[in-house]
């Protein structure tokens, strides 16, 4: 899945697949890296869309993404 990199002081990149409406979310570790990344489950095109048109995407995240979906952690953050 293609990640997009994204302006968040919590969230590095997002990606999406709507064939299986997996919406990736990849956060920043303490050091500002890339840290660890979730997938969400059935999360709608319109979601990833407003997700990704929003004035902030961590707000937008922690207010109609991860209390509304299943998610299952697909990546350790990797030491540096």
């Amino acid at each position: 899945m293609k990640m997009q990199s994204v302006t968040s002081s919590n969230i590095s990149a997002v990606g999406y697949d709507g064939d299986t409406e997996t919406l990736a979310i990849r956060f920043k570790a303490a050091d500002g890296m890339p840290g660890n990344l979730y997938e969400y489950h059935k999360v709608p095109h319109i979601v990833h869309d407003a997700l990704m048109g929003a004035e902030s995407v961590g707000k937008f995240f922690a207010k109609h993404v991860r209390p509304l979906y299943e998610h299952t952690k697909a990546e350790e953050a990797r030491a540096a």
